[in-house]
């Protein structure tokens, strides 16, 4: 009979673990949160001081070109009345450029009527 040799798994000796001490690790995570905190503290600042400029930005950029009537309320009614209003100065306009020089400058006087009743900027496009 034939033997075979089979060799023993070496042994590795076994590393030492360190556990951490408990007082250190507090320390570390004392830290940890108060550099959180901070971190917040700053970025809940600067959110309110984009939010501000953002919402001063919208607020200065809309201007109002229509002059609305009292009764016109919701954001349907003034839809509708410049909607109207935009058909009206377009039908004067139209009226303008077909009239003959006679008519021109009656048609002329109603288009700049209309316009100072209905728009706050008369020369603004609409």
């Amino acid at each position: 009979m034939t033997t075979t040799k089979t060799k023993a798994p070496k042994k590795v000796a076994a590393k030492k673990i360190e556990t951490p001490k408990v007082e250190d690790s507090k320390k570390d995570l004392n830290a940890k949160i108060k550099a959180k905190l901070e971190k917040n503290k700053t970025s809940e600042k600067i959110e309110k001081v984009n939010k501000a400029a953002t919402l001063q930005q919208v607020i200065t950029n809309r201007e109002l070109k229509y002059k609305y009537p009292a009764d016109v309320v919701d954001t349907l009614a003034r839809k509708s009345f410049r909607q109207k209003t935009r058909n009206k100065i377009r039908q004067l306009e139209r009226t303008l450029e077909k009239a003959d020089k006679e008519q021109k400058a009656k048609a002329q006087k109603e288009l700049e009527a209309f316009r100072k009743e209905v728009l706050i900027d008369i020369k603004a496009a609409v």
